[in-house]
């Protein structure tokens, strides 16, 4: 199970509630497999990307009786013998990122990308790698969700991960207008 999420729109890739059940249900999402690696370079033009679907645009966390979040996220999956490969797109007018040590807690501060690696789908055990638009990471390891008291392990490290980013605009200056950036992730099958 992986679920994403983008702090620009407060906002994940989760489908909305059923006639049955007033939950949300997640939203599927084919993961292709590819013929070879992917640069990381924090831009999503190779030309594997070109061909691989985006995910529906992310909506609001708190359910789809939320507006819709004003700027848009969304991502692409793709998978070889050795890693997951995660490209994201966010739209954001003023680009903001402050913080530049690895595990510093991004979410206070700065607007991000996280992806939760849960392989077994119970929310227990699963991994949590945050990104921001300076290429700053924090990966942790959560024994369980937060609100069944779970603790967060900021010891743990993703082996091998490699993360990149780009900016199309300038980090921190208001006066202008940017369109955005983009995060490519590399996560070892091993890590």
């Amino acid at each position: 199970l992986i679920f994403l999420m983008a702090s620009n729109i407060m906002g994940v890739s989760e489908g909305r509630p059923s006639r049955l059940d007033e939950s949300p249900q997640p939203r599927g999402y084919v993961c292709h497999r590819l013929k070879q690696p992917l640069q990381i370079d924090g831009r999503l033009d190779d030309a594997a990307w070109h061909v691989l679907p985006w995910t529906e645009d992310f909506v609001d966390i708190e359910g789809s009786q939320r507006p819709r979040p004003r700027f848009r996220t969304r991502a692409k999956l793709a998978w070889d013998d050795d890693a997951l490969y995660i490209g994201a797109e966010l739209e954001e007018p003023h680009v903001r990122a402050v913080l530049t040590k690895h595990d510093s807690y991004i979410f206070h501060e700065d607007h991000n990308f996280e992806v939760f690696l849960d392989p077994d789908a119970d929310s227990h055990l699963y991994a949590e790698l945050e990104i921001n638009a300076r290429n700053t990471t924090w990966d942790l390891l959560l024994t369980k969700p937060y609100k069944d008291g779970g603790q967060a392990i900021d010891a743990w490290e993703i082996d091998g991960v490699e993360t990149a980013v780009h900016v199309d605009g300038t980090i921190n200056d208001p006066r202008d207008r940017d369109r955005g950036w983009s995060v490519e992730i590399r996560w070892p099958w091993r890590g």
